[in-house]
Parts: C-alpha cells; sequence; structure tokens
C-alpha cells in the first residue's frame, strides 16, 4: 500500500477522525488518529515480515506489563485485507539526549527513568517468555566485504576485519544475555513535564541480545553527564558492574547491524554514499579521533574509490 492508499483506509473507517502522517521508517508507516478524546497510533508494515514482528512485539509488551513500570503500549493486530497494528498513544513530550540538560534536577529525573525501565527490562525470565530477534544481529564481515573494500586500503580493511570480528565475534556470558529493547532513545518514549518518564514504545527489535547494546544507545547520544547518571542509577539497581569498554565498543560497532545494510531479502539497502559515511563514523572511533574526522575520511575514502576502487 501506499501512504496515500493507508490514509485512505483510515478515514474511509474512521469518518470523524483527525488523521495525520507520523512518518515512515524502514519497517513501517504510522498515522495518529484523534477519535473523541482518544488518540490512537496505526502502523502498516512495509514488508510482510514486518507484520509478524507486530504480532511477536504485542505479546512481548503484554508479558512485560507487569514488569516494567512505566506505561508500554497494549497492540492490537489487525489481520485481515488491510494489516496493521493499533494501541492507544501513550501521552506525554518527545525529548532528546540533551533535552534537559539546562534542568539539573528533571536530566536526574529522566536518568533515573532510563535507568529503572533498562533494569525492569534487563530482569525479565528469558526462559518465560519465547523472544527472539534476527532483524538487529550484526552484519558477518564477509557479507559486507565486496561493499566496503573500494573505499579503504588494504592495511585499513585489515584493520577494520580484526577490529569489527573482536567486537561481534566476543563471547558474552550468559548473565549478560537478556531481553533488549534496542532503540531506546527519545523518539521513543515520552517523558512529563517533570522529566519523568512516562511511556515506552517501539519494541518492534526487542530481542534477546548482549545488555550493553541497550546502554550503548544511551551512549551514543552524546550527553555524557545523562550517560554516567543512567549507568551509576543502573548498577545500584541492578548491583552489576557495567562494563564501560564493552558498551562503548558495541555501540562503536552499531551501525553494522543486518537491517541497516540489506533488506528482508538479502539485496543491499545502503548506497555508497551511505557506506562510506558509516565506516567514517567508526574509523573515527577506533582510532579515537574527534567527530569533525569523519568529513575528512569521507573523502579520502571517495577518493580511493576514485584511484583504486572498482565497480
Amino acid at each position: 500500500m501506499t501512504v496515500e492508499e493507508m490514509r485512505s483506509y483510515l478515514v474511509k473507517n474512521n469518518p470523524d477522525a483527525e488523521i495525520k502522517f507520523i512518518g515512515a521508517g524502514s519497517d513501517s508507516c504510522a498515522f495518529s488518529v484523534h477519535v473523541g478524546n482518544e488518540n490512537y497510533v496505526y502502523r502498516f508494515p512495509r514488508y510482510n515480515v514486518v507484520f509478524d514482528q507486530y504480532k511477536q512485539e504485542a505479546d512481548l509488551c503484554n508479558f512485560l506489563r507487569g514488569i516494567i513500570s512505566a506505561p508500554i503500549p497494549d497492540i492490537e493486530v489487525h489481520d485481515g485485507d488491510v494489516r496493521f497494528a493499533k494501541h492507544k498513544m501513550l501521552m506525554g513530550k518527545k525529548w532528546h539526549w540533551h533535552s534537559l540538560a539546562l534542568s539539573p534536577i528533571k536530566q536526574m529525573r529522566l536518568a533515573r527513568g532510563i535507568a529503572q525501565f533498562l533494569a525492569e527490562l534487563h530482569s525479565a525470565n528469558i526462559s518465560a517468555f519465547n523472544i527472539e530477534s534476527k532483524r538487529v544481529d550484526y552484519v558477518k564481515f564477509d557479507e559486507i566485504h565486496d561493499m566496503i573494500s573500494p573505499f579503504l586500503s588494504k592495511h585499513q580493511m585489515a584493520v577494520f576485519k580484526k577490529k569489527f570480528n573482536e567486537i561481534v565475534n566476543k563471547k558474552v556470558p550468559k548473565r549478560d544475555i537478556v531481553i533488549c529493547h534496542m532503540g531506546f532513545k527519545g523518539k521513543n518514549s515520552v517523558i512529563d513535564n517533570h522529566g519523568n518518564l512516562v511511556g515506552v514504545f517501539d519494541f518492534g527489535n526487542a530481542g534477546c541480545h548482549e545488555r550493553w547494546r541497550d546502554l550503548s544507545i544511551v551512549r551514543k547520544g552524546g550527553n555524557k553527564w545523562l550517560y554516567r547518571q543512567v549507568i551509576r542509577h543502573y548498577e545500584k539497581l541492578t548491583g552489576i558492574h557495567c562494563d564501560r569498554k564493552r558498551i562503548a565498543d558495541v555501540g562503536t560497532v552499531e551501525h553494522f547491524i543486518y537491517k541497516r545494510w540489506f533488506f528482508e531479502d538479502g539485496s543491499r539497502r545502503i548506497s555508497d554514499a551511505r557506506a562510506k559515511e558509516l565506516l567514517s563514523k567508526v574509523f573515527v572511533q577506533f582510532y579515537h579521533l574527534p567527530a569533525f574526522c569523519e568529513n575528512f575520511l569521507y573523502a579520502m575514502m571517495t577518493l580511493h574509490r576514485a584511484l583504486y576502487g572498482t565497480k
């Protein structure tokens, strides 16, 4: 279905509603539907596999509702001529990693809310809920070798391969395999006017992964104070010492999850420009360079492709 066909379906079935297009992600197109005093979110899958993901997400939210104190969606999955997922909108304010930087008390409340949400989520008994997500597994080096080799010298390829494989193939202790949200940020949660976390949604990529991947997303937000407070409260709530180096490492390669590089059918998703952009980001972190060096590395990769690369 096109976006206009989705909108037409919603108008037909909700004639008195106010309908707004929220946006299109890699998996879904989303609309808000205001009916009476209620606001709903409708999501339409872009691929068949995404609809199965909706079902798993609905089951997971039902399982977690008694474990997580923050409100999470109660998802209805509709399987008919038109397939979609629907839930009441969680009300609150959107935020970003630095939005409360000038309000220390509010930012502290947000840090506590993030830590509590992740601690509760990671405490869920994974043996009691059968959840498996391969959609956010890392790519294998061999899968992207031909895509990135035109931009890198032999030495750079060797460095990338060594560091990449060291990170993604590291053996993870069993206790660190937990249910992860895999996308916690301001776009997927809301706060109140006091900085309290009052809703978390979009569990579509959730699965059993290494706990540090959730915390690496907080670190990548760039608010060092907020990150440190989340870590401090997370350790206090869980009694687990956070492996800060591992958090940094998995954050470095988070750009290399399978769904960012390939479509569901295995065909290539990203352009050469996007590949160079992601490589620039990871090399800046591998070599501990300042962020402004990304543009320089991007230019060097472009030049290398022009001089030595092949189609």
